[in-house]
Formats: C-alpha cells, sequence, structure tokens
C-alpha cells in the first residue's frame, strides 16, 4: 500500500533537499527555490494529493511558485510513497550536518567543518565538544558562543507554526460539522486563540450521538492511528502526522465546555478564582452554586459568559491580560478584523526577491479587493536588493503604473524596504528615499549586539525624518531565530514621539511583533500596519496570521493606518513628514 503524503510532509521532505544541495554545494538559487517550494506547500490550504487526483501533475503546476521540477517530484511521493532523488541525497549527507544547517548562523561550510573536526555523534554531544575544545583556527570565541546559544535555544522541537496546524484542523472540523449527528465543533487551546505556535490539535464537539461520531472519527480516511477512543475523550494520529484529541459532549453541555477547554490557563485560573468571590464554582460541566451544589449547563459560550455577568470576549483575548476586568465593565475592545484592512503596504516583485514582475504583483493585489499598496522591495543590504540608479529607475516605473490603475479606483505607492545598517543609519541616500511614497526600514543581519547598541541602533533608524514604519521589528523567526535584546520601553515610547510607525509581519514564520510587544506598544501610543510582506500573490493569504497577532495584542481599527481610506493615508502621510 502506498503512504498517503500530507502537505506538511511534501513540504518537509522538500525544505530537507533544499538544505541538503546546499550542503553538497549546489547552486543556491537551486537550494533556493526547494526551500520556497516547502513554504509554499506547507500553507497551501488544499492537498496536493487531492489536487492531483483531481487535475494530475499539470494541476501541481498551476500552484504559484511550483515548477514543473518540483510538481514531478511532488508526483513521485503522491504515486509511489517515495523519491529516489532525496533517498540518494540522504546518502551524500551527514544527519548531523543536515541538522546543523537549520541553525541560525551555521552555513553548510561551518556545519561540515564542525561535523568533520568534532565527530558529534548528536547536538547536544556537539554542546558539550564546543564546551571543552575549540575546533580550530577557522573559529574564534565569538562565533563559538553564538553557536552555543543557538544550540541551546533550540528547544521548539514539539511546537509547529500557526499556519500548519489551523488548516489541518479546520479540515477535520469541516468534517465533524457534515455528520448528521454532530451540531456544534470547534478547535480550543492555543488555536482557538490563535497563538503563533502551536503543539497538538485539541478540538471539541457536541453530538447527539456520541457514539456514531466516535466510531466514524476512528475511522475516518485522515485517521493513522487510534491512541484511545472513548465518548468523553477520542485521542488519534492524523495522517498529516499530527496528534488530534476530540472531547465530545452533548449539545446542552458545549457552552461549558467549548470555553474550558479553550483556556488560556491564565484565563481560567483567574475567572474561576473572580467566579468563588460570587459563591460559584467554574468547570467544563457547568456553573455550580457552591450553596446548593446545583450546576446550570449552558450550550453556547455567550450565555456561559453572560451567566457571570460579562461580556462575551473573543478568544484571542483570554490571557488574562486585563480581559475580565473590561468585560465585566463592558469596555471590551472592538477588535480589527479582515474587512477593516484596505491595504497592504509590504511586498516584493521579482524585481528583488520576489516572484513575480510589478505588473503581476500589482493585478494580484487590485484582483484581491485592496483599495492601495505599496510595492517595497528591497534596497542594497538585502534580498538580491536595488542599488541607488535602480531604485530611481524603480520609483518611475511604479509611478506609471500607478497612473494606470488610478482609473480604478487602486493606487500603488512607490516603496522600499530599506535595510538597517550596523550603526543605524539606512542603506539608502536621504536625497532617494525622500523620493520615495513609503519607507520600511528592518534589519536583516548583525542580530547579537548588545541591548545599549542594539536599542540605540534602532532609536536612530525610528528618528530618521524619511522613515514611516520599521519592518518586523524584533527580526524573530519562530522556532529558528529569537527576538533582538532591546530595550523595547525605549522604542516604543521612541516609535510613538516620532510618529513612525511599528509593523505587525503577517509572515507566518515571523508574525512579528509579537502579542504582548503590541499591547505594550499601543499602550505608549504606537500606531501599527499590518502587512503581509508578500513575495508571491498566494502570501497575501498572510494578514489572517497577522490580524492574530493584531487582535492578541488588543488593536482596535483606529491602531492601525491601513484601514484607512487612501485619501484618509495619504493626508496621514503628508502630516507626518511635514
Amino acid at each position: 500500500m502506498i503512504k498517503k503524503y500530507s502537505n506538511r510532509k511534501i513540504a518537509d521532505i522538500f525544505y530537507e533537499i533544499g538544505q541538503m544541495l546546499e550542503l553538497v554545494g549546489e547552486n543556491r538559487f537551486k537550494t533556493i527555490a526547494y526551500e520556497n517550494a516547502a513554504g509554499i506547500i506547507k500553507v497551501y490550504p488544499e492537498e496536493l494529493y487531492d489536487i492531483y487526483h483531481r487535475d494530475g501533475l499539470r494541476g501541481l503546476t498551476k500552484i504559484n511558485g511550483i515548477g514543473e521540477s518540483i510538481a514531478s517530484k511532488a508526483e513521485a511521493l503522491i504515486t509511489k510513497g517515495k523519491l529516489p532523488f532525496y533517498e540518494q541525497l540522504k546518502k551524500k549527507v551527514d544527519p548531523i550536518a543536515l541538522k546543523l544547517v537549520g541553525i541560525t548562523g551555521i552555513g553548510p561550510q561551518t556545519a561540515l567543518e564542525l561535523v568533520r573536526i568534532l565527530k558529534p555523534k548528536s547536538l547536544v554531544d556537539l554542546k558539550a565538544k564546543l564546551k571543552k575544545e575549540r575546533p580550530g583556527d577557522n573559529f574564534g570565541s565569538k562565533q563559538i558562543q553564538n553557536i552555543l546559544t543557538e544550540l541551546s535555544e533550540r528547544r521548539h522541537e514539539k511546537r509547529y507554526l500557526l499556519s500548519e496546524v489551523e488548516p489541518i484542523a479546520q479540515r477535520i472540523v469541516t468534517w465533524l460539522l457534515e455528520r448528521p449527528e454532530v451540531t456544534q465543533a470547534d478547535p480550543v487551546g492555543s488555536l482557538r486563540r490563535r497563538k503563533e505556535t502551536i503543539g497538538d490539535i485539541d478540538l471539541v464537539c457536541a453530538s447527539k450521538n456520541r457514539k456514531a461520531t466516535v466510531e466514524a472519527f476512528t475511522q475516518a480516511g485522515f485517521t493513522e492511528r487510534i491512541v484511545v477512543a472513548g465518548l468523553g475523550l477520542t485521542t488519534i494520529v492524523h495522517e498529516s502526522g499530527f496528534q488530534v484529541d476530540l472531547e465530545l459532549v452533548e449539545p446542552a453541555d458545549y457552552g461549558a465546555l467549548l470555553q474550558h477547554f479553550t483556556g488560556g490557563k491564565e484565563h481560567n485560573v483567574a475567572l474561576r478564582t473572580w467566579a468563588q468571590t460570587k459563591g460559584w464554582t467554574l468547570s467544563e460541566k457547568g456553573i455550580e452554586n457552591i450553596k446548593t451544589g446545583r450546576t446550570k449547563r449552558f450550550k453556547s459560550e455567550k450565555s456561559f459568559y453572560k451567566a457571570l455577568g460579562m461580556k462575551w470576549m473573543p478568544a484571542e483575548l483570554r490571557e488574562n491580560r486585563g480581559e475580565i476586568e473590561a468585560a465585566l465593565a463592558d469596555e471590551l475592545p472592538r477588535l480589527v478584523d479582515k474587512n477593516d484592512i484596505v491595504a497592504d503596504l509590504h511586498m516584493h516583485t521579482d524585481a528583488s526577491d520576489g516572484k513575480l514582475s510589478l505588473e503581476e504583483m500589482a493585478e494580484a493585489a487590485y484582483k484581491n479587493g485592496y483599495e492601495y499598496i505599496a510595492i517595497t522591495d528591497h534596497s542594497q543590504g538585502a534580498g538580491r536588493g536595488l542599488g541607488p540608479r535602480q531604485l530611481v529607475k524603480h520609483i518611475e516605473k511604479i509611478k506609471k503604473l500607478d497612473q494606470k490603475y488610478k482609473q480604478k479606483k487602486f493606487r500603488i505607492l512607490a516603496g522600499v524596504e530599506a535595510n538597517i545598517r550596523p550603526d543605524g543609519t539606512i542603506d539608502v541616500a536621504d536625497k532617494i528615499l525622500k523620493e520615495f511614497d513609503w519607507v520600511i526600514a528592518s534589519i536583516h543581519s548583525s542580530f547579537r549586539f548588545s541591548p545599549s547598541v542594539m536599542t540605540k541602533r534602532l532609536v536612530k533608524a525610528i528618528e530618521n525624518p524619511y522613515v514611516d514604519c520599521i519592518g518586523h521589528p524584533a527580526t524573530r523567526k519562530l522556532l529558528s531565530r529569537e527576538s533582538i535584546n532591546v530595550n523595547w520601553a525605549t522604542i516604543y515610547e521612541t516609535a510613538a514621539k516620532a510618529k513612525t510607525l511599528l509593523e505587525i509581519n503577517a509572515d507566518p514564520h515571523r508574525l512579528d511583533l509579537a502579542d504582548t510587544r503590541i499591547q505594550a506598544a499601543k499602550e505608549s501610543g504606537v500606531k501599527f500596519a499590518i502587512n503581509t510582506d508578500a513575495h508571491a500573490a498566494s502570501d497575501f493569504e498572510y494578514l489572517s496570521y497577522g490580524l492574530a497577532m493584531a487582535r492578541r495584542g488588543w488593536l482596535e481599527k483606529k491602531d492601525v493606518v491601513n484601514t484607512k481610506s487612501y485619501q484618509d493615508f495619504s493626508n496621514w502621510l503628508k502630516i507626518r513628514r511635514s
């Protein structure tokens, strides 16, 4: 029997191929092609298996960013359950070296040299050996310390990106809701609260016939293995490799169950503590009156909170950061949502490291329903960026295209993602910066300065009069690179005073700023832009993940500039630059 490969498994194989090609000295563009394909496939909303069996190889090649060569390898995995090219590469590459190239700051040559000299049996063994001996003259003490730091930070083995897990969970929920006996089903836990990384998939379900639901669930095509099957809790291993816990109740008890398993833990503890002062005990069964011992059941979550004298609160807020007090006082924020966003102010074309031409990207954004966008290709400091003369020509090209779309009531801003140098200066001259309609400045290298030096670096960029927004401010890469170490209070204060925006970068691998920093920055008076950092048309779908961070950070429509109409945004830009 041929093993069925999920999108996640195919993506993992392609990403590993990219890393192995790098280790064997292949052309860097070839390795990037596989890594980019992995990123596209991992978050693609439909399973490649289903696409292939409906539309064949041609269906796979229609996916934006997937060429014929990669599509044919996906076809081999789908139809044969194996890929000889992948197996042959694995024989050529040391497994420890392969693990090392996934660590920030360790390139292929460094990985190969570490393995050759120290001959580690595992990453733990490598860490121990690096502490005892220096692996040759090519390694300085600072580099060794950086490698040790990165090895210590690799503690994310059982966490996954929200963008990886959410589509799988939604497909299972859809499957459950199609069952005749199921009345309600939802994801719960950190998935429903839309945290940036997730462990296992937790679901709840209201069923009029739990036995029938459990039997169907455990026998479904997506179930690879049954861990436990019970009328209360059923656990399976999904074909994607994720463990799925399904809690089942009768419809009359669904509201309390949904609230309880949504969490977060701190929210539920605080809620229970508050309820006890009113003479109640809370659980997944409902609200118990301590005096009478009677438990009130709840069909809906809203009725559960109403019984406590509170307004229902969006799941994203439930982290015990003031939401209980706000709900009691009827002062919950009206959180920003997808319908509020009318623009995307950070995207790339093939002029730098994007996949589509300027014209193709603009047309895709127009069809996506945006009122206006900013094209922000890289300056020379990052991502196959543009030099001074190229930037000037790029501005002219964008402005010409803007005039073409103006009659369609769609506007295109000439923007740039400039690089913040180690000293805080921008790698584009002021005389060119001032010609842009919109300037994002971002850090793309030199992440390990001391907090004081890094803070001064970022402050200097924020105070540059031509910089409108700081891109992915903390520079984090989820599950692989920690945030830079700065005095965030100083950053927020400086940004608010300079009226420089902080970006919420919606790339699922970044989601930067993080929710807690967003909330703190908002309290300091900072305004934000939620951008996809799109490198292809399919990346516009990332907006949902940026919105998740914004909502977890308590942002309302008024806090986000790309909720403004084009005219209002233009006026805002003129005022901040005057």
